[in-house]
């Protein structure tokens, strides 16, 4: 599965040091959300709700944020899941 541009896109806003500067995920997940328009939002949230809702493994899932554009990384599937989840709700 290629995940759209809009996603993509959002995600690459997650840079290497990004959880230095923002103390918590949540901001981490707004200062990202900031940075895109409504229509992008729209296409985010419709991908992730997509993807949450497959039948895609913990790896799958994982193999997609890596390439992603994200310099962020969850060595765990199950950490990776919920960020993905939380930006879910988030967004």
């Amino acid at each position: 599965m290629k995940a759209p541009d809009e996603f993509c896109k959002f995600c690459g806003y997650f840079f290497q040091n990004i959880f230095d500067i923002y103390a918590t995920p949540e901001d981490a997940i707004m200062f990202a959300r900031s940075q895109i328009t409504t229509a992008e939002r729209d296409a985010v949230r419709k991908f992730l709700d997509q993807i949450l809702s497959s039948s895609l493994t913990g790896r799958q899932l994982q193999e997609l944020w890596f390439h992603s554009g994200s310099e962020v990384w969850f060595p765990d599937a199950d950490k990776n899941r919920k960020f993905l989840e939380l930006i879910r709700r988030l967004i």
